[in-house]
């Protein structure tokens, strides 16, 4: 069975997405928080992770550059809305795309 991370610190975009992959029959995990789920993936990696990019405690740029690092075969996918500029610095030296998505709400 596929492991799925959702990491996401808005209860309803969580909830959302664990209920809509379970339907599809993923085993899921949920995370309000990036170094949980970093502290969770050194115990049993997972296939795809879902990170969003404003977490509490640590950036999702982040959790995705650490994760990717320990296990490359970790698929990753950004979640968030609206404009997003990493305070890190450019994404460019990092290989990182990064994507304006700025959803109309109706």
């Amino acid at each position: 069975m596929i492991r799925v991370a959702v990491i996401d610190d808005e209860d309803a975009a969580r909830n959302m997405m664990e209920r809509l992959l379970r339907q599809e029959g993923f085993q899921v995990t949920t995370f309000q928080a990036g170094k949980p789920f970093l502290a969770s993936m050194q115990q049993a990696p997972f296939d795809l992770v879902f990170i969003d990019l404003k977490l509490p405690d640590i950036e999702g740029i982040e959790v995705l550059q650490m994760a990717k690092q320990a296990y490359a075969d970790t698929e990753a996918i950004i979640t968030g809305r609206g404009r997003y500029r990493y305070r890190g610095g450019g994404d460019k030296e990092r290989g990182i795309p990064l994507f304006d998505q700025t959803l109309p709400l109706e």
